[in-house]
């Protein structure tokens, strides 16, 4: 039985053995892992003293590839920010330092609600919106992917004859088809048009971040999370910082990965359709955006009312880990 008087013995041995599987000493080595984060997580939660030794070493497996391994490490992370006030600061900057390590939509979701919540002072939210810029790649999205589309096309096509464009010029005119749109307008679409998107999906995902490959992809839930802790950092920064051309360029740009989000689900780029949930969302965070400070109601319920909520999640998600220990 674990108590007051061994646990930093316990906690001591299961650090070691966690180390070792980052190695790759074990044959089940992912199930191992995440049995060790499990373990270290519960008896920081119970006996508190022992937290700020774990949650650094713990947050190193943050990338990992196995997802059920890296989402224990990010709701331990969730619970030690809620409890352990001393120790934001640090967590923050090391979170931060992580981000484009990660892997996994639940991950980044976990790590992005984390962030809007607890990045505090200007440097730190400035900090963050630099990474996640980072992570996100070259905005406008869609205006970038075609670009690259493109250039990849001219590559190819340069040893090419004249005549030989000519005939995949014309071929491409007979293809050409008029469809109606849902604003009930006419566009064309060509057989050019129609293969960007199978070509987008040859693009190798490994040449782009691994955020913009998931907003890409579809993961529209971590693109509205995403514009939710971007726009409580943004709001948090009007209030603290004194620099209000600093402000309005930040919100701009933040308005800027929003709207890109938004019209890379509605285009040819995405696997599949924007849902209308995460349509609105996105929308509503566009709008607080553009009104302060007018819309003093939302704005409210971004930097206050969430962070309740913040709090009664992960009180309950402690409530259960007592009960399952």
């Amino acid at each position: 039985m674990i108590s007051s008087r061994n646990v930093d013995e316990v906690v001591g041995f299961l650090k070691k053995e966690l180390l070792k599987t980052h190695e790759g000493e074990y044959e089940k080595n992912n199930e191992y892992r995440q049995m060790l984060i499990q373990s270290i997580h519960s008896c920081a939660i119970k006996f508190q003293e022992v937290a700020a030794s774990v949650v650094h070493v713990l947050m190193e497996f943050l990338g990992e590839t196995h997802v059920s391994s890296a989402v224990d490490v990010i709701s331990f992370v969730r619970e030690v920010m809620e409890k352990f006030p001393h120790l934001r600061s640090s967590i923050v900057s090391r979170l931060i330092e992580t981000f484009p390590d990660m892997k996994t939509g639940r991950v980044f979701r976990g790590a992005l609600w984390i962030i809007g919540e607890y990045a505090l002072s200007t440097e730190s939210i400035e900090e963050s919106l630099k990474q996640i810029r980072v992570a996100i790649g070259e905005i406008p999205i869609l205006q970038a992917e075609q670009n690259a589309i493109i250039a990849e096309g001219e590559d190819a096509s340069a040893g090419v004859e004249i005549d030989e464009k000519k005939d995949v010029t014309v071929s491409e005119k007979k293809t050409t088809q008029r469809r109606v749109l849902a604003d009930g307008t006419y566009a064309s679409e060509s057989a050019f048009s129609n293969q960007i998107s199978t070509k987008a999906k040859k693009i190798d995902s490994k040449e782009k971040p691994t955020l913009r490959s998931l907003l890409i992809n579809a993961d529209y839930f971590l693109g509205a999370v995403l514009a939710t802790s971007l726009t409580k950092l943004v709001l948090r920064y009007g209030e603290i910082s004194t620099k209000a051309s600093k402000t309005n360029q930040l919100r701009a740009e933040v308005m800027l990965i929003l709207t890109s989000i938004i019209r890379v689900g509605k285009s040819e780029f995405s696997s599949s359709p924007i849902d209308e949930d995460s349509n609105d969302r996105i929308s509503v965070c566009l709008r607080v955006l553009s009104s302060v400070p007018g819309e003093t109601v939302l704005k409210e319920v971004f930097v206050e009312e969430c962070r309740k909520a913040y709090a009664q999640i992960v009180e309950a998600e402690v409530v259960s880990i007592y009960f399952y220990f």
